[in-house]
């Protein structure tokens, strides 16, 4: 596993963009977009970019074929999912189901995690680099850092066998329901310390 930096994130967006193009979330929201590739990896690149030195973003070796990024208990509570279509125009009620998307994902984060704890915002794989175990790779050092540190975490996902590979990582179902407007699905999952990885 390598941490990434600054000089790695054009490579880190790309691999964003490909493993989100035909994700739900995106799909939805992003439909009006012409070139909706191209916008997600100029957002990825500016949401990597802003994130605060605390955070950690990890690929799963020099070809970036995998990314994920971890944000600390430190990161203010109020910072965005994604600055998604921050670089792009969108039709405002695109923008607007976004950022309201993005306010239901906090509420329910902090309504289960109340207290202090590591939110793992992204996990990503490229869909040429899918089924090689990579999801679990990027996952597994971390969990145990963090299990040796006492500290719990915390994801979503819109993707049923999502929750798979993250439940056979320790974490359980704690909030499965609808995004509002009642078209995507949505698992929150919770992982406390100690959970046999």
């Amino acid at each position: 596993m390598k941490r990434l930096f600054s000089s790695d994130f054009s490579a880190a967006a790309q691999t964003l963009a490909a493993a989100f193009l035909h994700y739900e979330l995106f799909a939805e929201y992003g439909q009006a977009i012409p070139d909706l590739r191209a916008s997600l990896e100029q957002d990825f690149l500016h949401y990597l970019k802003a994130l605060p030195e605390t955070a950690e973003i990890y690929a799963d070796s020099d070809a970036v074929c995998g990314v994920a990024v971890w944000l600390p208990p430190s990161v203010s509570p109020m910072l965005p999912q994604l600055t998604f279509m921050h670089t792009y125009a969108l039709e405002e009620q695109y923008r607007s189901r976004m950022q309201a998307f993005s306010l239901f994902c906090q509420a329910v984060r902090f309504h289960h995690m109340p207290w202090p704890h590591w939110y793992l915002n992204l996990l990503a794989v490229h869909p040429d680099a899918q089924g090689r175990g990579i999801g679990k790779q990027l996952l597994s050092e971390k969990l145990q850092d963090l299990d040796r540190r006492q500290q719990p975490c915390y994801l979503e996902t819109q993707r049923e066998r999502n929750t798979h590979l993250y439940q056979s990582m320790g974490f359980r179902v704690v909030e499965h329901c609808f995004t509002p407007g009642g078209k995507l699905p949505f698992w929150g999952m919770l992982r406390t310390p100690g959970l046999v990885v």
